[in-house]
């Protein structure tokens, strides 16, 4: 049996990209739905959704697949 603890864990990549462009992938219903989720959804407080293209905002709420 292993001593590490997995209750919680880190992955490091390289990324070879612009700043804006890795802000997209990270902020965004689409960036997140390119590369690393099936469904990333975000609402405003209101409980509208956001556009996929729109940046996430504080207090938005998430829905991930």
């Amino acid at each position: 049996m292993s001593d590490y603890d997995w209750t919680r864990f880190c992955k490091r990549i390289d990324v070879n990209a612009p700043t804006d462009i890795i802000y997209m992938a990270l902020a965004t219903q689409a960036g997140f739905e390119s590369w690393f989720l099936r469904t990333a959804e975000f609402a405003a407080p209101d409980k509208v959704l956001r556009r996929k293209t729109e940046f996430i905002k504080n207090d938005d709420t998430y829905r991930w697949l």
